[in-house]
């Protein structure tokens, strides 16, 4: 979704770097460019991350989905595709998150606990618990796939690029007479969130990122007189 609004944002902030050329206003015309080059910036990471986030969830559901088949056949116990995917899909997701936090997975006594919480019938529950350790087991010792190594290697300098982009709209806004306070403040957190998310600390980062974005998205709406 993020991804998605940011695309959708870069049609009007081209238009808008145009109209500032027309004026000749040099001031706007850094502000414009700034902002532009920032969105750009997001969509490029916003498709790395989203692409990565896709392969590592079909890496972690596949493992899951192994592990369930195989334990239910031992069991002798027969599942149906939708009802594998929809345990495979629920295992892979919590074993995903904890990644996204820094942490390479849930521990395995979090998975059974994860696995309990999971509503399928009696005779799945030790496949389904299976599943789940599966997911915790790739989730520790699986290499990291083609598309999250190129996440990890380009993102970080997206990053700081986009901190740089957004550092240098701040600056033409709070020069800029005509702006108002809140167009001011959101320029301002919007750069401070982008340095934080650009220093890679996790939970730092993902905050600086949220804060970022509501930011710019309060200062699109609101800084206008």
């Amino acid at each position: 979704m993020g991804l998605a609004a940011t695309v959708a944002q870069l049609p009007q902030g081209s238009k808008e770097l145009i109209d500032a050329v027309n004026k000749g206003d040099a001031r706007e015309i850094t502000d414009k460019a700034a902002g532009l080059a920032s969105g750009a910036l997001n969509a490029a990471k916003g498709g790395l991350e989203t692409t990565a986030q896709v392969s590592e969830f079909r890496s972690l559901r596949k493992a899951a989905k192994d592990k369930l088949l195989t334990t239910a056949r031992g069991d002798g116990v027969k599942v149906g595709r939708g009802e594998a995917n929809r345990v495979a899909g629920r295992a892979a997701q919590a074993n995903l998150d904890p990644l996204n936090q820094g942490r390479r997975s849930l521990t395995l006594s979090a998975a059974e606990e994860a696995a309990k919480k999971l509503p399928v019938r009696p005779a799945l529950k030790d496949a389904a618990k299976r599943a789940f350790e599966g997911a915790s087991t790739a989730a520790r010792r699986t290499l990291p796939t083609t598309a999250a190594k190129a996440a990890g290697r380009f993102v970080p300098g997206l990053n700081w690029a986009i901190a740089a982009a957004d550092s240098a709209a701040a600056v033409a806004t709070w020069k800029n007479p005509d702006a108002n306070g809140v167009k001011k403040a959101a320029a301002a957190i919007t750069a401070l969130g982008s340095l934080a998310a650009a220093t890679n600390i996790p939970v730092v980062s993902q905050l600086g990122a949220g804060a970022s974005a509501v930011s710019s998205l309060v200062g699109s709406l609101f800084g206008e007189d």
